[in-house]
């Protein structure tokens, strides 16, 4: 069943009233200021409502039923600009289903029980820009699944079944900035998967089961600025393989089984660089020193129980250096000289027992954590004017000086 209502809408230029009829679906709601809007989600529905007027640029069929999408499906509808499917019980999806659908900008087929995607399922839909695939149960990729999708801005695969990927299935996707593959269960990738993906912005392939990349994979990702890759098996990263990413600013490698990073020397426009989580053990001098551009470095939580008094060498932009959770018993006396910008220093859990006189001379640091260690004394930090929070609970303190700054900071307990 559909209802109608009357709208009165007044003509430019015409003195006279015209009146426009909308119809909705019975069981939906729709609203028609100033595109109309159909709303039919929570509703248990197992097909789609017939009634969906043609003029209609955002359907919600969100939270229903439906498991089949069956052929030419949406053919009446246009001027539709946003579709959301989500959260259903989708698992099939016919041959033609997205016809007609000319005008469909953004797609939302997350959360529903998809299993494979056939060729040219979206071919149809060539102004999409974003197309949300996660949290299905996706363990097949056509080569041509993508097909047509030229606009595409943003594409997201993450939590499915995935294990592996033809070589070509992304290699029409031109316009695309951000591609997300996280959770899923590839264990290795075709090395011209990514070749013509020249706009990628963000790339993420986290949470899978890759031990290493091939060189030459990232090829042609001139203008790739975030790369997610933690929660992996990765061992060890051929030094050649990153060298083509000009543009990286963002690596997330936490989470791996990374004994050694060195490769990582030539990310010269690094800004964020997440380690942690691996197993390092040993911080060679200089192994950074070619970072000029790096602020963040985690390494905590990185089995670290070495580092020599140059190991962050060449790291004058550095801000926040995390080294908490590890296994540092001493640290060099010159090992922060060279990171003069550093505002936020975490070495709590760890083992130092004492710390040089003045290895925190002339930074300009706010933030020290140096609590869970096995300190007797407290460090130097009359030199430390920014300083405004200290952490030194759960250490064995014999005594404080007379002459420690207690007023000016607050203290983490």
């Amino acid at each position: 069943m559909i209802r109608c209502s009357a709208q009165t809408l007044v003509a430019l230029f015409i003195l006279t009233n015209i009146t426009a009829t909308i119809c909705c679906p019975q069981t939906c709601s729709c609203q028609s200021t100033p595109n109309v809007n159909v709303d039919c989600d929570h509703r248990s529905l197992t097909a789609i409502p017939p009634g969906v007027q043609a003029q209609t640029a955002k359907l919600d069929l969100s939270y229903n039923k439906i498991t089949t999408l069956l052929p030419e499906a949406f053919n009446s509808l246009s001027q539709l600009k946003y579709l959301h499917l989500k959260n259903n019980a989708i698992s099939v999806i016919s041959s033609g289903a997205f016809h007609g659908l000319t005008s469909l900008e953004k797609l939302y087929l997350n959360y529903n029980d998809v299993i494979t995607l056939p060729e040219n399922v979206f071919s149809s839909l060539t102004r999409l820009k974003y197309l949300y695939l996660n949290d299905n149960a996706i363990s097949m990729i056509s080569s041509k699944a993508f097909t047509g999708l030229s606009n595409l801005y943003e594409l997201t695969i993450s939590y499915n079944e995935i294990t592996s990927l033809p070589a070509s299935v992304f290699h029409n996707l031109q316009n695309l900035h951000r591609l997300e593959m996280y959770k899923n269960k590839i264990s290795s990738l075709p090395v011209t998967i990514f070749q013509t993906l020249d706009k990628l912005y963000a790339l993420d392939l986290g949470g899978n089961n890759l031990t290493t990349f091939p060189f030459g994979i990232f090829n042609g990702l001139n203008n790739l600025n975030v790369l997610m890759l933690m929660r992996n098996k990765i061992s060890s990263v051929p030094i050649e393989a990153l060298r083509s990413l000009p543009s990286l600013q963002h690596l997330h490698m936490f989470n791996n089984l990374l004994t050694n990073v060195s490769a990582l020397k030539d990310l010269q426009n690094l800004k964020t660089l997440k380690l942690d989580g691996n197993c390092i053990q040993v911080l060679q001098d200089g192994v950074f020193e070619r970072l000029t551009k790096l602020r963040i470095l985690y390494l905590q939580r990185c089995c670290i129980e070495t580092v020599f008094p140059s190991t962050f060498r060449g790291l004058s932009s550095l801000l926040n250096l995390y080294l908490n959770n590890n296994e540092l018993k001493t640290l060099p006396a010159t090992l922060f000289d060279d990171v003069q910008n550093l505002k936020r220093l975490y070495l709590r859990h760890n083992e130092l027992t004492s710390l040089p006189s003045n290895i925190f001379t002339g930074l300009p640091l706010e933030d020290l954590e140096l609590d869970h260690n096995k300190l007797r004394h407290p460090p130097v930090i009359l030199s430390l004017n920014e300083l405004h929070y200290l952490s030194l609970s759960h250490n064995d303190l014999e005594i404080i000086p007379t002459t420690f700054p207690i007023q000016r900071l607050r203290f983490g307990s």
